[in-house]
């Protein structure tokens, strides 16, 4: 099961809004084949392995992250192929939550015959596809903080400089994680003060661009910022509100690769769940929210986020300073925001640490 979790790891932010899934077969203690699901629409990972062992699959078992399908997708039933096969022994990481499949596939294994073991390794199985999970029982996606901040928790001077906080360690990684994304978000505060592309960059790697939202609920945006007017296979998608301007809306329609999203008002302010049932619909499972500090508070306060991650460099602002969570509204000790799970994790000068809300 380890090793099938480390084949579905391979096709990270290329089978969106499918789950990554990888398979094991094995015989006799020798492993037959090896599949994993590469991108939504193809073979998926049993199907992947079991094409590879032909016939020797016959009395094999199959370790696999994720329950087979029963359903016609993209793609025909999983599981009566997983028969055809005449496997012995099927060994499932976790159930599918997606309805059309959670327990079904693995009621049709036991009906004909296939042993079943289901909840091997099952929690990693569901952290690798927490974003999928998401998707599929709440409809929304799974929403990630980007943080870059100093030892004292500041994430720019007073006067808006934030060039660069953290290594090129760091920053590297963060656009890893662009690559592995669905989606980007920031806020048009963000575009005002630094004019960011918001494409992947890796060093000796082409890289995937994520689609780029930016929160803007009255369109105030520059329509000669750069993320208007990039050459990129990835859509830049406006999110604003019925306040917009209207001159500005066609303006900005006239640009190539750029939508507008129109989003609830909640308090003269865009209404965030609003933007994530809508990005949602649109088949984004996994979001990066990239900042700045008042978008980051705002997910926070309305409990929209799930999972946090602070580049910590070993530098120092102090007072006058901009503070990375600068807008959260706590009452009292008793109401402060927990995080669960903590890793910490070591890259270039230095430390990322990763927690759950």
């Amino acid at each position: 099961m380890k090793r099938a979790l480390l084949l579905a790891e391979k096709a990270r932010g290329r089978t969106s809004p499918n789950p990554l899934v990888g398979a094991v077969v094995v015989k006799n203690g020798q492993v037959l084949a090896e599949g994993y699901h590469k991108k939504a629409g193809g073979a998926h990972a049993e199907i992947e392995a079991l094409k590879k062992c032909g016939h020797k699959a016959k009395g094999a078992t199959l370790y696999v992250t994720l329950e087979p399908c029963p359903h016609y997708g993209r793609t025909p039933p999983c599981v009566e192929t997983l028969i055809k096969s005449r496997l012995s022994r099927v060994v499932i990481g976790m159930m599918d939550p997606n309805p059309l499949v959670r327990g079904k596939g693995i009621r049709l294994l036991k009906a004909r015959g296939v042993k079943v073991r289901v909840g091997v390794l099952q929690e990693e199985c569901e952290r690798q596809n927490e974003s999928y999970v998401k998707w599929i029982v709440h409809q929304r996606p799974f929403v990630i903080l980007k943080v870059a901040a100093t030892l004292d928790g500041m994430v720019a001077t007073g006067q808006g400089d934030s060039k660069w906080v953290t290594s090129v360690e760091a920053r590297q990684h963060v656009h890893q994680m662009r690559d592995q994304v669905d989606a980007i978000l920031i806020g048009v505060n963000t575009v005002v003060r630094d004019d960011p592309r918001l494409t992947t960059r890796m060093i000796g790697k082409k890289g995937r661009d994520p689609i780029r939202i930016i929160v803007d609920g009255t369109l105030y945006i520059d329509p000669q910022r750069k993320v208007l007017n990039l050459k990129s296979k990835a859509p830049t998608w406006l999110a604003t509100t019925h306040e917009a301007n209207p001159v500005k809306i066609e303006e900005i329609k006239k640009k190539k690769n750029v939508d507008i999203l129109t989003c609830r008002d909640q308090n003269g302010r865009l209404d965030l769940k609003d933007l994530l049932i809508q990005l949602g619909q649109r088949g984004v499972a996994s979001l990066l929210v990239e900042g700045g500090p008042a978008i980051h508070s705002s997910f926070i306060n309305e409990r929209l986020a799930d999972k946090v991650m602070i580049y910590y460099a070993p530098k120092l602002l102090g007072g006058g300073a901009l503070s990375m969570f600068n807008s959260l509204r706590v009452a009292s000790l008793k109401h402060l925001f927990v995080l669960r799970g903590l890793k910490a994790t070591p890259i270039g000068d230095d430390m990322l640490l990763e927690g759950y809300f």
